[in-house]
């Protein structure tokens, strides 16, 4: 009897240790798992850190290629801008150019022109009616320079001008009534040419 109850409590006691180790690997199994869980949720953020960079990459990606754009383009037009001013400057040089008048003046010259008062001959009496006269003319230039993308308006001011008598005669060519006024154009000033008769 007694050697029965001794091995039922050999027994116990192999269950006992058997179980407190069962309760420590168990203890070791919910320690790794949470430590697992842990990494998971780590690695998970730092998953969604990349995508929020790449999606800011991207972003910064697009608004540079954006601007990029937006430079070639302003790069083309300054490009555009420098063709078409060498090409009007060729005009020019050549006493060309889209505003020249039916016998070939530079009407192009427009914007550079100037009034020469001073060039008047005579006494106070003369110079005073140049004056006057001048300023109908600075007008007619005002006018020019407002209208100097209408080739017809230009045309018909020269008209105006050679229909006056008082303007007319301060004409440096021989006028005919179509030339341009080289009283008006300085160039022509400085040429000291007679013009076309």
């Amino acid at each position: 009897m007694k050697a029965q109850e001794q091995n039922l409590e050999n027994r116990k006691t192999q269950l006992q240790t058997e179980l407190n180790q069962g309760e420590a690997a168990k203890r070791d199994l919910d320690t790794a798992y949470q430590t697992l869980c842990q990494e998971v949720a780590d690695e998970q953020q730092k998953l969604s850190d990349i995508n929020s960079k790449k999606e800011t990459a991207n972003d910064d990606l697009q608004r540079l290629e954006h601007q990029k754009e937006n430079l070639e383009n302003f790069i083309d037009s300054l490009e555009s801008r420098k063709k078409g001013l060498e090409s009007e400057a060729q005009e020019m040089r050549r006493g060309g150019g889209p505003f020249s008048d039916r016998r070939g003046h530079p009407a192009a010259h427009v914007r550079n022109l100037r009034l020469a008062k001073d060039v008047i001959p005579g006494g106070n009496e003369e110079k005073n009616k140049g004056r006057k006269d001048g300023d109908r003319v600075d007008g007619m230039v005002r006018a020019l320079k407002d209208e100097e993308q209408e080739k017809d308006r230009l045309i018909i001011l020269l008209k105006e001008f050679h229909s006056d008598p008082a303007l007319a005669s301060m004409c440096h060519y021989k006028c005919t009534g179509t030339c341009v006024p080289a009283y008006v154009y300085q160039h022509t000033l400085r040429a000291g040419t007679d013009g076309p008769d």
